[in-house]
């Protein structure tokens, strides 16, 4: 099996963590060269502070911060250069950023954002997305849900990257999402109390999902997201967790979306 080969990118798609990320790091810079970078990339008004920038960052589109993003990749150390805080305090900032981009699939190497998962045109990032629509929906145990996959994410992004607790958060919010669906069936055919594989036959006998879908979900289930399980020599411990990650985001936005749909 041939891996896959980053590519420079184009225009990304950036969650709400990575771009939360990028504004920590831009605040440590001196604010002159800050605010010098902002407005080379017309996302700061003349007379402007970059704090301006700073509160709307998490709205602005996509195809305007690749260009800031590879600039901040490629010149992080000019761009600190001056800065009142200590060199420690930028590597944390800039590792924290580095982390935050392989988790919305790109990579960073010789000072460049590479794309690893090549982005669909105007795909809103998973977690994002998913989070938007379980809030959208009132979803029961909606919040725990998402708290357990922003869990997952700041268990991958710490300096001390924490594999096993980040898969069993992914792991349990599946297992959430599908047991919730089994208490609040649509049509009044809920059943509670039920262990993970029970709740998804219960789903399936009830029609609210159909067979080959439970048997994806339970596939992924044991042989994606259990940290017991080897998927091949190959597979180092960091890819098998992010796909197990991608794999456990997707199931769960499809559930969701069935939930609202139904």
């Amino acid at each position: 099996m041939q891996s896959v080969q980053p590519v420079k990118t184009g225009p990304g798609t950036f969650s709400a963590a990575t771009r939360t990320a990028l504004v920590s790091l831009l605040a440590q810079y001196p604010e002159k060269q800050c605010t010098a970078l902002l407005q080379r990339h017309a996302l700061l008004e003349e007379g402007e502070p970059p704090a301006a920038f700073f509160a709307r960052a998490l709205e602005v589109r996509d195809q305007l911060l690749t260009p800031l993003l590879d600039e901040v990749i490629g010149n992080d150390r000019e761009l600190r250069a001056g800065s009142r805080y200590s060199q420690q305090r930028l590597d944390e900032r800039w590792q924290e950023i580095v982390r935050s981009l392989r988790l919305d699939g790109y990579a960073v190497q010789n000072g460049l954002m590479l794309t690893l998962v090549p982005p669909a045109p105007g795909r809103t990032n998973r977690e994002d997305l998913l989070t938007s629509l379980l809030r959208g929906t009132a979803f029961p145990e909606g919040e725990e849900v998402i708290h357990l996959l922003a869990d997952a994410r700041l268990d991958l992004q710490s300096a001390n990257v924490n594999y096993a607790a980040a898969l069993s958060s992914c792991r349990a919010a599946l297992e959430l999402i599908v047991k919730s669906l089994a208490a609040h069936h649509p049509q009044g055919h809920g059943k509670s109390g039920l262990s993970f594989e029970e709740a998804l036959r219960h789903l399936e006998k009830k029609e609210f999902i159909p067979a080959s879908s439970a048997q994806a979900i339970a596939h992924v289930h044991a042989a994606f997201l259990s940290p017991s399980v080897v998927i091949g020599a190959r597979v180092g411990e960091q890819e098998r967790v992010l796909l197990g990650r991608d794999m456990a985001l997707s199931l769960c936005y499809y559930l969701v979306l069935l939930h609202k749909t139904y």
